[in-house]
C-alpha cells in the first residue's frame, strides 16, 4: 500500500489457524510474537483471549480483538474493538426487564463470557425487582435442548411472557431455537402463537447472519439482539467519498473494495454483514488510517508505540466517527434489534450518541444509583476521570465504580 507521506508500505501477511482450540492459540500466539510481528489481529471466544494474554503481554505484542465480551478486563498489549457489558450487556437486560417481562431466565454456554455476563444480568434482575426463574449453563457442542426447554416451559406462571437472555455461543444455538419452537407447537393451545409471544429471547452472541443463513424465520420472529452495528445505520458513500476517495492510492483501492462488497450485503441477506464481521473490519481499518500519515521507522515495536500513541484520533467508519480511548476500548453506538415477522430486522433502540467504554462498570454497587437513571454520558467526563487515575494500577483497578449506563431513545 502507499501512504500520504512515504511512498509505499509493504504489507506481509503472517497466518496461523488455531482451528478453535485454545492450546492451539497458545501456540500460534507463540509463534506470531517470534515472527516479530507488528500486530496480531485474533481470537474469538473470551476463553481464548485469557489463554494467550500473558503470551501477549511478555512479548510485548499488541492483539486487536473484535469481540464483544464480558469486562473486567484491561490491557496495555490488547485493543478491544468489540463491547465490554456497559455497551450491550447492560443495555439490553435493563431494557428486557423494564419493557419485556420482569420474569427472567438464563441460559448460556458453559465458558467465561456467559457466566460473568450472568452475574451482571443477575445484579439488574435483583435491582430491578424481577425474578430469576431458571439458570442453565450448556457445552458449546450441546445439540440436545428437549430437558431444558422443558425447564423453561415449567417456569411459566399465569401466562406471563418469560423473557430468556440468551449467551450460547456456537451451533448450539441452531439446536436451542429449533427446540424452543418445536415443543412449543406440540402444545395445541399454542397454534395461534408464535413463539416469542410467551417466551421473547433477548441474545447477546448470536449473529443476524447467521440466523439469516441457517434458521427458520419463524423459529426467530419478534426475538431480540443487542450489538453495535446495524447494517441499516451505515453510510458506505458517505464513508468512501469523505475518506477513501483518491483512487490513486493503493491503501484507498483496498478498502474501497472492501467496502464495495459490504455494499453487496445491504441487499443480500446471504453475504450479510455480522457484528463481529464489521469489527474484524474496524481493526483492520483503524490500523491503515494509522498508517495513512504514518513517517516513522517500520520496526515492529516503533509501529506498535507510535499506533498507541495514535488513540483518541477520531476515525471516520461506515458507521460515523469512533475512536479508541485510553482504556484500550472502543467507543461505539449501541443497538437492540428485532427480527420481526417479515424476517426484516428492525431497529428497536438505538442510542443518540456513542457509548464511552467502562469495562469495570457496576450500575448498583452504590444503591443510591439506583433511581438515577438520567446521567447521560455526554454529562460525564470519561477522559478526565481515567487521565487522573493514571498509576501501576490503572489496567487492573475497577475505576469509575458510579459510571452510569446512559438512557436510550426509542424510536
Amino acid at each position: 500500500m502507499y501512504n500520504s507521506i512515504q511512498n509505499k508500505i509493504h504489507l506481509e501477511k503472517v497466518v496461523f489457524n488455531p482451528e478453535s482450540d485454545t492450546n492451539l492459540y497458545k501456540k500460534g500466539a507463540e509463534y506470531l510474537c517470534s515472527e516479530n510481528v507488528a500486530l496480531i489481529f485474533g481470537c474469538w471466544r473470551s476463553s481464548d483471549r485469557v489463554a494467550i494474554r500473558p503470551i501477549i503481554e511478555k512479548n510485548k505484542n499488541l492483539l486487536c480483538y473484535p469481540l464483544q465480551y464480558e469486562g473486567n478486563e484491561c490491557s496495555k498489549n490488547i485493543l478491544y474493538f468489540g463491547a465490554c457489558p456497559n455497551q450491550q450487556i447492560d443495555i439490553g437486560t435493563e431494557y428486557a426487564i423494564k419493557n419485556i417481562s420482569n420474569d427472567v431466565f438464563l441460559i448460556g454456554s458453559d465458558y467465561i463470557f456467559p457466566h460473568t455476563a450472568n452475574k451482571i444480568v443477575k445484579n439488574y434482575i435483583t435491582n430491578l425487582n424481577g425474578k430469576l426463574l431458571g439458570e442453565i449453563y450448556v457445552s458449546m457442542d450441546e445439540t440436545k435442548f428437549d430437558d431444558v426447554v422443558n425447564k423453561i416451559f415449567e417456569s411459566l406462571k399465569d401466562d406471563k411472557p418469560v423473557v430468556i437472555i440468551n449467551t450460547l455461543n456456537g451451533d448450539s444455538n441452531k439446536y436451542f431455537f429449533e427446540t424452543l419452537y418445536n415443543k412449543f407447537k406440540e402444545n395445541p393451545k399454542n397454534a395461534n402463537f408464535i413463539v416469542s409471544d410467551k417466551f421473547p429471547v433477548m441474545s447477546f452472541s448470536l449473529t443476524i447472519k447467521t440466523v439469516f443463513e441457517e434458521y427458520k424465520p419463524e423459529w426467530m420472529y419478534n426475538n431480540y439482539f443487542v450489538w453495535n452495528f446495524n447494517i441499516g445505520e451505515t453510510n458506505y458513500d458517505t464513508f468512501l467519498n469523505n475518506a477513501y476517495s483518491n483512487n490513486n492510492n493503493n491503501s484507498n483501492l483496498l478498502i474501497q473494495n472492501i467496502v464495495k462488497n459490504m455494499k453487496i450485503a445491504l441487499n443480500d441477506k446471504k453475504n450479510y454483514i455480522s457484528d463481529p464481521m464489521y469489527h474484524v473490519f474496524l481493526s483492520f481499518l483503524f490500523f491503515v488510517n494509522f498508517l495513512e500519515n504514518y513517517d516513522g521507522s517500520y520496526d515492529s515495536k516503533n509501529i506498535r508505540d507510535n499506533y498507541l500513541k495514535n488513540n483518541n484520533s477520531l476515525v471516520l467508519t461506515p458507521t460515523g466517527y469512533l475512536s479508541i480511548v485510553e482504556n484500550h476500548h472502543l467507543e461505539q453506538p449501541v443497538y437492540i434489534l428485532k427480527f420481526d415477522v417479515k424476517s426484516s430486522v428492525k431497529r428497536v433502540v438505538g442510542l443518540t450518541y456513542n457509548v464511552s467504554p467502562n469495562p469495570f462498570f457496576e450500575k448498583f454497587k452504590n444503591k443510591n444509583n439506583i433511581n438515577d437513571t438520567n446521567k447521560n454520558l455526554n454529562n460525564h467526563d470519561f477522559n478526565h476521570d481515567f487521565n487522573n487515575n493514571l498509576n501501576n494500577n490503572y489496567f487492573t483497578t475497577n475505576l469509575l465504580e458510579n459510571y452510569y449506563t446512559p438512557l436510550y431513545s426509542k424510536y
